[in-house]
């Protein structure tokens, strides 16, 4: 048999190195080895709001960093769908801010991040979504584990309301009002 690549071993070998990519791609976005979205975060946003009890505008307060995380305070401003009331205080757990989580796609004017599977916060390799925050910043929340990877996105206002500014936001609002109108 030749040597100089055109024999039956080249081609076995080449199949294997196909099948063996194939199945690390697998393996790598499998939910079974605990990697990857699960449905429920990456539901499309109507399923989100439907599934939410406690939707609420609230502003960050502060942070305190312990053991695995951070454990971030929140003021609720308002509150657009449960129990909460506006004015009640609260913590969440969360991650370590970083640079890529600021991301609010133009006040979510942005195109991407309508599609499915695109939001703010991330899918952790162990399939856990932790939100992480800025202090002092606004954001539209899903309180209702499990956390969506749009659960936690940034509402800025500038002139006029939040509705005005926000296409999320706004989105939100009126999907509420509708499913209640039903």
């Amino acid at each position: 048999m030749a040597m100089d690549g055109s024999g039956w071993g080249t081609a076995v070998m080449k199949t294997l190195i196909i099948a063996s990519l194939c199945l690390g791609a697998f393996v790598i976005q499998s939910p079974l080895f605990g990697i990857g979205p699960s449905e429920a975060q990456i539901a499309p946003p109507e399923a989100l709001i439907t599934r939410s009890k406690n939707i609420v505008l609230f502003r960050i307060t502060d942070a305190k960093y312990n053991r695995g995380g951070v454990i971030y305070g929140y003021q609720v401003i308002r509150v657009l769908k449960g129990s909460e009331s506006a004015g009640n205080r609260g913590d969440i757990r969360g991650s370590i801010q970083d640079l890529f989580s600021m991301e609010i796609y133009r006040d979510h004017e942005d195109l991407r991040f309508w599609d499915v599977g695109i939001g703010r916060s991330k899918v952790g390799t162990d399939g856990k979504i932790r939100p992480n925050f800025s202090v002092g910043t606004e954001y539209l929340a899903f309180l209702d584990p499990p956390y969506h990877i749009k659960s936690f996105e940034i509402v800025r206002v500038f002139d006029g309301t939040r509705e005005e500014n926000d296409k999320w936001f706004s989105f939100v609002v009126e999907t509420i009002q509708q499913q209640a109108g039903k």
